[in-house]
This record gives structure tokens, C-alpha cells and sequence, in this order.
């Protein structure tokens, strides 16, 4: 890889969820996919980087009046790279109202940036999809011109399963229900237990390991694909939290599409209604809504995403 230049950054957070957002032109820069990693994981360390919990590079296609695409590639603080992330796409729509690319009420499709220049994709099939994977819907600045509240759609639920553990198998925490596995965009694994209102940052951290590693594979009909885990929990005052250990990130202030996969583990285990609204999470970085179903017209169904993005800073490196 070869810098020619000072490379501009951004840095927002949805609820806590923090990203860096670079322009695409710098992928041109890297030719090999592990080179294009170790970038990521080098800006996302907390200690000798700028620190966050995953990079988003952007492209926005414009015509003569206006934007008409827009393409992202996001890697995580380990240098995975997923499927989707409701909080970037968040922090995205935030930057287009921001920079005045957008605003704000027009349905905007988002799509995948395919990084042509480097040797080896065939870990990420997924990045030739040629439909768009999100749509944002809507955003308004809130407080100021630096945090919004933003709503996005991204798509719907391709499985859902009740898993049971094999036979015999004895799970150290009291369970209200068998998991349920939900596959997005990306796979999630949602746990409903009264067990984790007591629960210690420590002990979250824990489950999510265990639950992302050996707890998998004690799964009667075979293994859980590895997914990001929602514990999730319901106060007597009927408020419902969520706590996700993410697969590229670890324990995260907020999971967008964590609370989208919470919302339809409650739908198949009867706890709420399907057409229910919206049903809100609180997480540890703040609070999303989820809805039911959406038919946005020209495009499929979707679920809605809806919470807070924020400006943080902006530097070279």
C-alpha cells in the first residue's frame, strides 16, 4: 500500500457503537485484503489508534441534481468484515444530513462496495450483491446539527429457529426460554433470561464468548452458525434490555440489528405481538425501536431501525 496523502477521517457513534468514516479512494491504495485488515485493526485500538468499534468507507454516486447512490464497506475492530451494521448505517444517515448530501425524507438504497483492487474476495461473496442491503428512511437533527435521530430499514428476517441443547447438557444460568437463532443480513443468537439483570460487565463478557464458541456446538439438531449474542432481559416495569457481544467487536454499547433480531425472538416466543409498532430496547449505550414489517414502496419489506447518531470529531492520519 502506497499513501500519497494525509487520509481525512470522521468519527460518529450510534448509542455508544463508535466508527470511522473514511472516503472509498483509499481502498484503490491496498491490494491485498489482509493489508486492508490490519489498516482497520490498527485505527480501531483504542490505545494506539484513533479508537472505535469498526471503519466505514464510503461512496457517494451523484448525478446533475442530486445523490442517487451510495455504496459502504465496513470492517470491524477485528478486522472482520459483516454483513451489516444497523448503528453505522445510523451514523451514515447522520453524515449525509450533515454534509448536506441528503435531506433527510428521501428513501435512500445503500449497497455494497465491491474493493476490486485487492487479490483474494472469496471470503465475501456477499459484496457482489447487487440489491441493496439497507434503505436509510429518514433522519432529523435533534439537539443540534451534530446528532440526529435516524431511521433505517434493513430488510428482513431470513430464519428463525428455536434451538434446543442436547440431551443432558446442563446450561449454568436459568433460562425463560430456548434460544432463538435469527439470520439477518448477518446471524444473531438471542438468550431470554431474568438471570442477566444481575449479571456484571465480567459476566456478560463471559456468556458472550461462550455462547459465540463452545455453548454452540451443544446444540441437539448441530451447531449454531458464530452470531452475535443478545442476552436479553425484561424489568418488572416491562421495559426490555438488551446487552449484544458482537462477533468483530466484543460487548458494544448498542447493536442495531441485535435489537432487530431481539424484537423477532419476542414475536416467536409469543412475548409480544408481531404488529406491534414498535418495541422498544434499552442497551447500554442508549435506547432503539424497533418495528413490525414495513412495505416501503419500491423496494421489499423491511424491519425499521430507529435511534440516535453522533458527530464526534474529525482528523487526519
Amino acid at each position: 500500500m502506497n499513501f500519497q496523502e494525509n487520509i481525512a477521517f470522521e468519527k460518529y457513534h450510534g448509542a455508544g457503537n463508535d466508527f470511522i468514516f473514511i472516503a472509498h479512494d483509499i481502498l484503490s491504495s491496498f491490494t491485498k485484503l489482509q493489508e486492508l485488515k490490519n489498516f482497520a485493526f490498527r485505527l480501531c485500538n483504542r490505545n494506539t489508534g484513533i479508537g472505535a468499534d469498526g471503519i466505514v468507507f464510503y461512496k457517494f454516486l451523484s448525478n446533475a441534481k442530486s445523490l442517487n447512490k451510495i455504496e459502504i464497506l465496513i470492517i470491524n475492530s477485528d478486522a472482520s468484515i459483516p454483513e451489516t451494521c444497523g448503528n453505522a448505517l445510523r451514523c451514515l444517515g447522520l453524515k449525509l444530513i450533515k454534509d448536506k448530501f441528503w435531506n433527510g425524507n428521501l428513501l435512500l438504497p445503500v449497497n455494497y462496495i465491491y474493493p476490486s483492487s485487492l487479490d483474494d474476495l472469496s471470503e465475501l461473496m456477499f459484496l457482489q450483491q447487487t440489491q441493496p442491503f439497507a434503505i436509510l428512511q429518514s433522519a432529523q437533527f435533534s439537539v443540534s446539527d451534530k446528532v440526529a435521530s435516524v431511521q433505517v430499514g434493513i430488510g428482513m428476517e431470513q430464519t428463525v429457529e428455536e434451538t434446543n441443547f442436547k440431551k443432558n447438557f446442563v446450561l449454568h444460568i436459568s433460562l425463560d426460554a430456548n434460544p432463538i437463532f435469527v439470520q439477518l443480513a448477518n446471524p444473531h443468537w438471542v438468550f431470554l433470561s431474568q438471570d442477566f439483570g444481575k449479571f456484571s460487565k465480567k459476566e456478560f463478557n463471559n456468556f458472550g464468548d461462550f455462547a459465540q464458541n463452545s455453548l454452540r456446538e451443544n446444540i441437539s439438531n448441530g451447531p449454531v452458525p458464530k452470531a452475535n449474542i443478545g442476552m436479553l432481559w425484561q424489568k418488572p416495569n416491562k421495559e426490555f434490555c438488551l446487552v449484544v457481544y458482537e462477533r468483530g467487536a466484543g460487548l458494544t454499547e448498542c447493536c442495531g440489528s441485535g435489537g432487530v433480531a431481539a424484537r423477532i425472538a419476542l414475536e416467536k416466543l409469543g412475548k409480544i405481538e408481531k404488529n406491534t409498532e414498535l418495541v422498544s430496547f434499552k442497551m447500554p449505550g442508549g435506547i432503539i425501536q424497533i418495528s413490525s414489517p414495513n412495505s416501503i414502496p419500491q423496494f421489499s419489506d423491511q424491519r425499521l431501525l430507529i435511534g440516535p447518531a453522533e458527530f464526534v470529531f474529525n482528523g487526519t492520519i
